[in-house]
């Protein structure tokens, strides 16, 4: 023997008769398992396409002896997960990242490759971000910034105004680059309420000028 111990075979450990725990050394790897009342729990089988698990009834942790949740990933710095494939190969520039930024817990998914990232919910694709950066909800092929769709009368885009009052007002903003880092505004479209949102007006601007407004009642005002 090689070792101290050299033990040829499968290897059992019992406690009152009952088996608690084996080891399967074969050709092709070797297989590890802890049990609870005859039952795998917990194994480890290294042979070819094999399953490995856990399953306790108790948290698992890594980084930490006390997992709050079914998965208790933690380290003192910056926490990730990184996720590869053939395809995308294994070193630290490929693959997929979901993780913190800081140690302060700012939480980024990352994917490195030039590919999509996809959100799905009760199994149908509800999100896209290409791997260019356009963003479409409900489209898996957005051409431009943003692009929303449905195939649904009357869908759309809604934005709240939860301050009640006359004046209080909700906004869409275009802004270009002043040419030192910074934006300006170029166009803008308000929606103003009155009467705690009963009624209100459009105010259309020109950079940050008022150019035309539409009243309540729908008549167009030109402004200046």
């Amino acid at each position: 023997p090689s070792r101290l111990l050299d033990v040829d075979g499968i290897q059992g450990w019992s406690l009152n008769d009952a088996e608690v725990a084996y080891l399967n050394p074969t050709s092709t790897g070797a297989d590890f398992a802890l049990k609870q009342s005859g039952v795998n729990v917990i194994r480890l089988d290294g042979r070819t396409n094999a399953n490995s698990y856990f399953n306790t009834g108790g948290n698992v942790g890594i980084g930490t002896d006390s997992p709050n949740e079914t998965l208790g990933l933690h380290k003192s710095t910056r926490p990730y997960i990184q996720l590869t494939s053939d395809s995308t190969g294994s070193a630290s520039s490929d693959g997929s990242f979901i993780g913190f930024v800081t140690s302060s817990g700012d939480l980024e998914i990352r994917n490195k490759e030039n590919k999509f990232i996809r959100l799905s919910t009760n199994d149908t694709e509800r999100m896209r971000i290409t791997g260019g950066g356009n963003v479409g909800i409900g489209t898996d092929s957005p051409a431009s910034t943003l692009v929303v769709s449905k195939n649904q009368n009357g869908h759309g885009i809604t934005i709240d105004q939860e301050n009640a009052g006359d004046g209080y007002h909700s906004k869409l903003t275009f802004r270009g680059s002043d040419g030192s880092g910074g934006f300006v505004q170029t166009a803008a479209l308000a929606a103003y309420q009155t009467a705690n949102g009963a009624n209100g007006y459009l105010r259309f601007f020109s950079g940050n000028t008022e150019a035309m407004r539409i009243t309540s009642t729908g008549i167009l005002q030109k402004m200046g």
